[in-house]
């Protein structure tokens, strides 16, 4: 059920880890699927994992009720040797 969600609202790259609900707030957690991307500034596509991070995103309240959105993923390092951009 999650993952049918996650695949609705943010695309096929991500899947639901965690969710919950309490008096306040609904937190969901997704990660990125993706292994491989392009350089924004080359376009150069590179499938070289570099450290993980989580963004935490605050999101609309819905019904007055708080949402939070953690994203855990990758950046990638440029594979194109003259590019500028290396992470």
């Amino acid at each position: 059920m999650h993952d049918k969600l996650c695949k609705y609202f943010y695309g096929s790259d991500y899947h639901v880890t965690d969710a919950s609900v309490n008096d306040e707030t609904v937190v969901v957690s997704i990660e990125s699927l993706k292994t491989k991307v392009e350089c924004p500034l080359c376009g150069v596509e590179s499938d070289s994992r570099h450290a993980p991070f989580t963004r935490l995103i605050q999101e609309v309240p819905f019904l007055s009720v708080g949402c939070e959105l953690n994203v855990k993923a990758h950046s990638f390092k440029c594979r194109n040797p003259e590019c500028e951009r290396k992470v």
